[in-house]
């Protein structure tokens, strides 16, 4: 109870923070060789969002979505800085100016996560704040 957990999404891993709309039009899933956490094989989806219908996760992987994280008290940041990565693609693969596409491209990131000016500075403060760092390669 008198714990929670923050998860800083950095540098490679920015898309993770996106929905699945970015990973559908912009291909990453292929790019990244991305396999589903179930089965083993390629996937198109973003392994850590939920999902519902015919491409819903199995059970005993349907609490391991960044959605319900946040839905139990976990705190999702990611990094600005990688953040323009996503939107510098979102521009090149769509023709925007740069304002444009960091608009676009914010529409498409997870409710609820919340973008920090660099994960560098937002690991200093959760750690400020009392976090632990755990890193996870």
């Amino acid at each position: 109870a008198n714990l929670s957990t923050v998860v800083n999404i950095r540098h490679n891993g920015i898309a993770l923070a996106l929905a699945q709309e970015y990973w559908d039009r912009y291909n990453i899933a292929a790019e990244w060789k991305v396999k589903d956490p179930a089965t083993r094989q390629p996937t198109k989806k973003n392994p850590i969002c939920a999902r519902t219908g015919a491409d819903a996760l199995p059970a005993q992987f349907a609490d391991f979505t960044i959605e319900n994280l946040m839905e139990t008290g976990g705190i999702v940041l990611a990094c600005a800085l990688a953040f323009r990565d996503c939107v510098d693609r979102v521009a090149k693969a769509d023709g925007l100016s740069m304002e444009e596409a960091d608009k676009k491209t914010r529409a498409m990131l997870i409710p609820g996560v919340i973008l920090q000016p660099s994960g560098i500075f937002s690991a200093v403060l959760a750690q400020e704040n009392g976090c632990r760092y755990v890193h996870v390669a």
